[in-house]
Order: structure tokens, then C-alpha cells, then sequence
């Protein structure tokens, strides 16, 4: 990591959407990585400045099983999250001097502009519009979109079950990926599609499918 800019983003690209059941995960925990003793940078770099500072803030998901997640007792977990420890440990900080930021998909260049976080890593698609507005780091990640549908639905096989069928509704949340690509798959997006600020709004409220990395 050498390149110079006011932030590090690390992304998530995602490339596809199919069709998925909600499923369980590994509860297993990672072990914590090896946090470098004095690492050198070169000067002026951003990264020369968050290490020197001892503390990293990092701005990610709370609410994405498997990648960012806040759980029960408060703690972060998820694939993001290992990720965002592993860059802080390269730059000499520990994960107990890393401060999190609930960071949902509308607001991530915001932050990043405005100075609230020093790097984002909450699933973060790369696209051209993005990069206007900010630098990415990656991909680190390569992985297709869902829809995730109740284990006993059998009207919703893939996308296009929303073309064949107007009256079938899906949720997904602001400013992200998911959100657009499945409008084309959508006969009426302004009845068919619903957005909150949060994926967490999508699985509490909403009946029928909800479209997420």
C-alpha cells in the first residue's frame, strides 16, 4: 500500500444476482491478526499518518450477516470486519484501537469525504460513479448478488419471476448495487420495489424478498 490519498477504501465487488433460500452461517471466530511492530511508510502517506497516529476509524456494515455484523453483546463480526482488522494490524493498530462506524450503503462516500472515517470496508461494489468520488482499493472480493426469499417460497425462482409477476414485491436499502440491478428485472419499480436505509429494516418489515449482496 503505497498510493496517496485522504482515504483508503477497501470494496466488496459484486457481479451477479440469483436466487437464494436464507441459510445459517459459521459461528466460529477468527483468529485476531499478527499487528505489525513499527511499520514504515513513506512520508506524507496516508497510511504514514494512520499509523503514526496509533488508531484507525473504519466505517462498515452492522447489520449483514457474514460480513458485517453487530452482535448481541456489541462486538463486530463478519468477513468485512476480518478484513478491516488485517489492513488496521499492517499499519501497526491493534483491534481494540480500531473505532467502528455504522457505515450503511448511502452514506459510504459521504463519510469518507467528509472525514469521518479514515477507510470503508462494508461491501462496496466498484463502479465508475463511485470513483469520481473516491479511491478504491481491490477488489479483495468477488461475489454475486441474492434474493432472499422464505424457505418455503415457490413463487420467486430467480429475478425474472418479478417480470412474469407484477404483483410480487421485493425490499432492498439506498444507494446500493442490489437496489439498481434489480430494477431491470422489475415489470413496475415503483410498486415492485421498497427501500430502507438498512438491510436489517428489509428482513424485519418486508413479507416478501429482499435483494442483497
Amino acid at each position: 500500500m503505497s498510493f496517496r490519498r485522504s482515504a483508503l477504501v477497501a470494496t466488496l465487488s459484486v457481479v451477479a444476482l440469483t436466487a437464494a433460500a436464507c441459510g445459517g452461517g459459521d459461528d466460529s471466530a477468527a483468529p485476531e491478526p499478527e499487528v505489525a511492530d513499527a511499520p514504515e511508510f513513506e512520508a506524507g502517506t496516508t497510511m504514514a499518518e494512520i499509523a503514526e497516529s496509533g488508531s484507525i476509524t473504519i466505517g462498515t456494515k452492522f447489520d449483514q450477516p457474514g460480513f458485517g455484523l453487530e452482535t448481541l453483546d456489541g462486538e463486530l463480526e463478519g468477513f468485512d470486519v476480518e478484513v478491516a482488522k488485517i489492513i488496521a494490524a499492517e499499519l501497526g493498530i491493534a483491534p481494540e484501537d480500531i473505532q467502528w462506524e455504522q457505515t450503511p450503503s448511502a452514506v459510504r462516500e459521504e463519510v469518507i469525504e467528509g472525514g469521518e472515517v479514515d477507510m470503508v470496508v462494508a461491501t462496496y461494489t466498484i463502479n465508475d460513479e463511485r470513483a469520481e468520488r473516491i479511491t478504491f482499493a481491490g477488489p479483495y472480493y468477488e461475489a454475486g448478488q441474492q434474493i432472499m426469499v422464505a424457505a418455503d417460497n415457490d413463487e420467486i425462482t430467480g429475478p425474472e419471476s418479478f417480470t412474469e409477476n407484477p404483483d410480487l414485491t421485493v425490499c432492498s436499502v439506498t444507494g446500493s448495487t442490489p437496489s439498481e440491478q434489480i430494477r431491470q428485472y422489475l415489470a413496475d419499480p415503483g410498486s415492485q420495489l421498497t427501500l430502507f436505509d438498512e438491510y436489517s429494516q428489509c428482513a424485519d418489515s418486508w413479507p416478501t424478498a429482499r435483494s442483497t449482496p
